[in-house]
């Protein structure tokens, strides 16, 4: 991979986390049924995430699993250490997502391609 591919790659994975943690603030900040998700989103970062968000994952799709893998656990352990640990709990939520799509390796899995 070049410099320019991991340059996107890093992108793409910091919005799509930004996209988690808004998810997960909106679950914490609404009034009482609200319920949070996409919906209590305001309406410029709804209609903003209903436009890229598959664009995004396309991106992402253009990558080795493995490699979306190890740059997703990498910002994790890197929000841990900064005491982040909102972002890292929504980067998890991202990994299993992206798992879901068939973007990212289950741990598993992640782990074999490197034995």
């Amino acid at each position: 991979m070049g410099i320019i591919s991991d340059l996107i790659l890093g992108n793409t994975l910091t919005k799509l986390t930004n996209f988690f943690v808004d998810l997960s603030e909106s679950h914490k900040y609404n009034f009482i049924g609200a319920g949070g998700g996409i919906d209590s989103l305001p309406k410029h970062k709804r209609e903003l995430y209903e436009r890229k968000v598959e664009k995004w994952i396309e991106t992402l799709k253009k990558h080795p699993r493995h490699v979306v893998t190890r740059e997703l656990i990498k910002n994790m352990q890197i929000s841990k250490s900064l005491n982040r640990m909102e972002r890292a709990r929504a980067q998890l939520q991202l990994l299993e997502f992206l798992i879901n799509e068939e973007v990212a390796l289950n741990f598993d899995d992640f782990e074999k391609s490197y034995l």
